[in-house]
């Protein structure tokens, strides 16, 4: 663990954003994100990927599997995963930012939780799910994965459920709308600011 990160007593709260592939995790956090904006204390960071920047998805930074190995071993990863064949990194100076008050908004694998769990005592998850048949849809139309990784990400779907009373689940099975509301529900925020 990296010293200038564990745990962290922060002013800031992070929220860490996970659940299977095609819940919708991109488009509820850029809509919260967009409407949260003028509060100005929240900040969503872009994800170190060992995936080329081209790669279509989310914009994040690419880095290669050699750079990446090398800035972990260095500490600037203290959140790190490996999914899918890629590796996944949080910096630290993005995570430093909670100690100056600011919010963070972390879409992550549901394996880094525990990890996370130990170096943030000011944090909350935020899981997303949705219904079997709204996921193969979604998945089917954003058209990143063939039918047989369709297949693997949904086996995938409710292998593993954060669980604990630092855990808020929403369901994005209906509109963008709705599931803004829900998430938006799950954040500390002065009350003009909820809806």
């Amino acid at each position: 663990m990296n010293q200038s990160v564990q745990p962290m007593m922060a002013k800031g709260c992070l929220y860490l954003i996970c659940g299977p592939s095609g819940v919708g995790k991109d488009s509820l956090m850029a809509e919260v994100m967009r409407q949260l904006a003028p509060l100005g204390n929240w900040h969503q960071p872009q994800r170190h990927i060992t995936r080329p920047a081209d790669a279509g998805g989310e914009d994040h930074i690419a880095v290669s599997q050699a750079e990446f190995v090398q800035r972990q071993q260095q500490g600037e990863y203290p959140l790190n995963w490996q999914a899918h064949g890629l590796f996944y990194g949080i910096h630290r100076s993005d995570l430093l930012r909670l100690q100056q008050g600011t919010n963070l908004l972390l879409n992550v694998s549901r394996t880094v939780i525990e990890q996370a769990r130990q170096l943030f005592p000011n944090r909350r998850i935020i899981y997303i799910t949705a219904r079997t048949e709204v996921l193969m849809q979604r998945l089917a139309k954003r058209g990143r994965e063939d039918m047989e990784q369709q297949a693997k990400r949904l086996a995938r779907a409710n292998s593993y459920m954060p669980l604990g009373e630092d855990v808020w689940v929403i369901d994005n099975s209906g509109s963008l709308e709705l599931g803004v509301r829900a998430f938006k529900a799950c954040l500390h925020l002065p009350m003009e600011a909820m809806f």
